[in-house]
């Protein structure tokens, strides 16, 4: 694991150039992150993006890889990370300004926990759902969608040891899995913030 990564973004893409644009144009912090894009066989010449190096400050791996599906585009970045915790994004994800320096914080202050979840903003219609856990929740993931019955997309970040250790072995065998058999094997051994 190395030291000066703090969080490994895993980002399964495919056929979304324009989006994934929006996304890497929308990092403004730098230190202590990296992204690992698995592109799952994309035609619309997203690599473009990655040709010169130096367009973005941050570290990045970018692979591309055949056609398999979002299963195993996630199961690879993954393994790739080499950050303390790992945070899974999809390509029409973005960052509100500021966003990734309130994760960082969040992990430098409580360096002992193993998984936080993070409230996000979806835009949809026209309109901003915001999408929050309750506060000062100590929970499973599991519970926390059953139990609290909380809905829609938040933002796990959790250790990159016990991360690499739930993944879904079967995710090579289907093109698509859901993320939630991870958050589940991941219910197990931890609770989140």
């Amino acid at each position: 694991m190395n030291s000066s990564i703090s969080l490994s973004i895993c980002l399964p893409v495919y056929n979304r150039k324009e989006k994934l644009l929006k996304l890497l144009n929308s990092v403004d912090t730098y230190d202590k992150i990296e992204f690992l894009i698995i592109d799952d066989g994309s035609s619309d010449n997203i690599e473009n993006i990655f040709k010169n190096n130096d367009s973005y400050k941050f570290k990045f791996q970018y692979v591309k890889t055949k056609n398999r599906g979002r299963s195993s585009a996630i199961s690879d970045a993954i393994k790739l990370s080499s950050g303390e915790y790992i945070m899974i994004m999809d390509s029409d994800d973005y960052f509100l300004p500021g966003g990734i320096d309130k994760i960082l914080n969040e992990i430098d202050k409580n360096n002992d926990i193993k998984c936080f979840v993070f409230g996000t903003e979806i835009i949809k219609n026209d309109k901003i759902i915001i999408n929050k856990p309750p506060k000062d929740l100590c929970t499973n993931l599991l519970k926390l969608r059953a139990d609290y019955n909380i809905k829609g997309d938040l933002k796990e970040i959790v250790k990159s040891n016990i991360m690499q250790k739930c993944l879904y072995e079967k995710s090579y065998d289907f093109r698509f899995t859901p993320t939630s058999l991870i958050w589940t094997k991941l219910s197990e051994f931890i609770v989140c913030h």
